[in-house]
């Protein structure tokens, strides 16, 4: 998952799992859903149908994560994680459940971060990327297999501008346009061609000229500067898109005309050039927004939905942001109050969160 901007009054947004994060132009930060392990960051564990704040942020927020830590980069460029720790991933040198934000010392300034799963990644200012949690294979990326609870510095052989965590692997859009991945390979994921894991950032075949990546479950999507859309790894509920079940060792072209992407755990959806909405993969709980519960192998229309500007998905449900009105949309699975509309009754059709004021 990769938060991503939200036009003039929804700045980021994130949902992974669960639960689902937004921090506002004027830097409020907001979250909803499940909250088992404190990741609302209220300091009680409590779920939470409508957003509601993290508590204790010292300063504004300009980016977040939703993962299985929570994360907020501060307007001082600071770190600050919350919520499961099992495996390291909010980073404080521990495997403690922390209930509220905490600072975490990320080397350098930190510009962008994402959390998927048990594992965390930031990139800095000067394009450094630090990794720490789950590592089991060698998704942090520092040629080993051992859980890391503090931030590790990845050799990336170059810049990233943005990096991506899935659910056992992660990773970097380049400066170079290129895309870098490392960690689990058991179904492509990685993009080498092979079902090779690697402990060590790997390129990733055929892809240049990218301008947005996304990572989540066991699969990945780039998106082009010209708008093509390319995605690789697990398949095994059409989430690639390419009309089978066959998981893609290497990127598949699915669409072109896009201009945003965002990944569920095992279904996809991408905005186009017009606003409108397709989404394809696994749809047990609706996530794909079409008023079935019917998996898609390749991409459908979403109605009911248009002027968009950036979409995400979580384990089973979806949200989308529109760019001309400050208005969040989500579907699917509402077990846990992560549609944040106040109820915990699941939609198959996009549905309005409760307001959420700047």
């Amino acid at each position: 998952m990769l938060v991503f901007g939200l036009g003039t009054k929804y700045t980021r947004y994130c949902t992974v799992s669960v639960h689902s994060c937004v921090t506002l132009a004027n830097s409020l930060n907001r979250c909803w859903g499940d909250n088992q392990t404190y990741q609302i960051g209220t300091g009680v564990n409590t779920i939470y149908a409508n957003p509601t704040y993290p508590q204790g942020l010292p300063a504004a927020g300009l980016d977040i994560a939703a993962g299985g830590a929570g994360c907020v980069i501060s307007s001082d460029k600071r770190v600050f994680c919350w919520g499961g720790n099992q495996s390291g991933e909010i980073g404080n040198g521990t495997t403690t459940i922390v209930a509220t934000p905490t600072h975490i010392n990320v080397p350098g300034i930190t510009e962008k971060i994402d959390s998927t799963g048990a594992s965390t990644c930031a990139v800095s200012d000067t394009g450094q990327v630090h990794c720490w949690g789950n590592n089991q294979y060698g998704q942090v990326g520092d040629g080993t297999t051992i859980n890391r609870s503090t931030p590790k510095l990845i050799n990336l052989g170059g810049q990233a501008t943005s990096v991506s965590t899935g659910a056992m692997h992660t990773c970097a859009l380049m400066t170079t346009g290129q895309v870098k991945c490392w960690g689990n390979n058991q179904y492509g994921q990685l993009g080498i061609n092979s079902t090779t894991n690697a402990t060590t950032p790997q390129l990733v075949l055929t892809i240049s000229n990218a301008v947005e990546l996304h990572s989540n479950g066991s699969h990945t999507c780039a998106l082009l500067a010209s708008g093509e859309l390319r995605c690789w790894g697990s398949n095994n509920y059409g989430q690639i898109g390419n009309g089978n079940t066959i998981n893609a060792v290497v990127p598949f072209t699915i669409l072109t005309g896009v201009k945003s992407v965002g990944l569920g755990f095992n279904h996809s959806c991408a905005i186009m050039v017009d606003g409108t909405l397709k989404c394809w993969g696994f749809n047990s709980d609706g996530q794909l927004g079409n008023g079935t519960t019917t998996n898609s192998h390749s991409p459908i229309t979403i109605s009911g939905i248009s002027d968009l500007k950036t979409v995400r998905g979580g384990l089973f449900h979806t949200c989308a942001a529109q760019k001309s009105a400050p208005t969040i949309y989500c579907w699917g699975d509402n077990s846990y109050g992560q549609l944040g509309n106040g109820t915990t009754t699941d939609s198959l059709v996009p549905m309005l969160t409760t307001t959420i004021v700047p």
